[in-house]
């Protein structure tokens, strides 16, 4: 298991040299752990990578960052992949659309026009199938070469506003299969096989995609992690405890 350096004190974000994360860091792209003020906030725990980039005017709290869309969300310099892991350890404080780690709308790489990109989000579900929790999606886009089409996996009303969640997204290339794991419920799902081409996009958003006016939740973040690879079950579990001890020790539940 891995620990973060100088956990036990407030100002550890700002001055901690670095992390040492609980599975291995390849393809580690970034890793945000929020709170304390915002140049804390935006530092990136994944060794040498850049910084996290605040656009707009997020609130930043003890332990934990307030992210609405394109009016307050951080810019990385993820680059889309073929493989890909998100984990958002996120709360919605809005009952509508919102992303946690996206690049919705971004150029595409694939063909001429914007992509859907791939995007970890919750959502309402709409009318009568709304029950007062949200659905978490993972969605990793495809394409017949000259549009971009949705292709992902959900857990239908799983998540509850306000409620902190420990949430991840996975695109496997090799088994083709999309991956969505909500680790505090202990609930996921896994899709078939996608036989049709990703349709690749810009570098990732947390909190936003690029489509100004559309996704704008206000969420609450601990922390998001962004990895160019597709990690096993079992570091999944292993991540899962590691944050869960790390929000217990703050009085948060995941």
């Amino acid at each position: 298991m891995g620990i973060l350096l100088r956990d036990d004190q407030a100002s550890y974000r700002a001055n901690a040299k670095g992390m040492i994360f609980p599975i291995s860091d390849a393809g580690l792209e970034f890793v945000g752990v929020f709170g304390g003020d915002l140049t804390a906030s935006s530092r990136n725990f994944a060794a040498n990578k850049p910084a996290l980039a605040p656009v707009g005017s997020p609130t930043v709290n003890e332990d934990s960052i307030v992210l609405t869309g394109s009016s307050a969300f951080l810019q990385t310099e993820m680059a889309d992949s073929i493989d890909l892991t998100f984990i958002a350890i996120a709360r919605p404080l809005e009952m509508v659309g919102h992303v946690l780690i996206s690049n919705y709308r971004s150029v595409s790489l694939a063909h001429s026009g914007t992509t859907i990109g791939a995007s970890l989000y919750t959502v309402p579900e709409p009318g009568p199938d709304n029950d007062g929790l949200k659905t978490v999606v993972f969605e990793r886009a495809v394409t017949d070469g000259n549009a971009s089409i949705f292709a992902g996996v959900s857990l239908e009303n799983d998540q509850g506003l306000g409620v902190y969640q420990f949430l991840c997204g996975r695109f496997d290339s090799s088994a083709k299969v999309h991956r969505v794991n909500n680790l505090t419920t202990g609930h996921s799902f896994t899709s078939g096989p996608e036989p049709r081409a990703l349709d690749l996009g810009g570098t990732f958003r947390i909190g936003a995609g690029y489509a100004a006016g559309e996704w704008e939740g206000k969420s609450e973040f601990v922390s998001a992690i962004g990895m160019s690879r597709c990690i096993t079950d079992h570091e999944l579990t292993t991540l899962y405890q590691f944050w869960k001890g790390y929000c217990s020790r703050r009085g948060i539940v995941i």
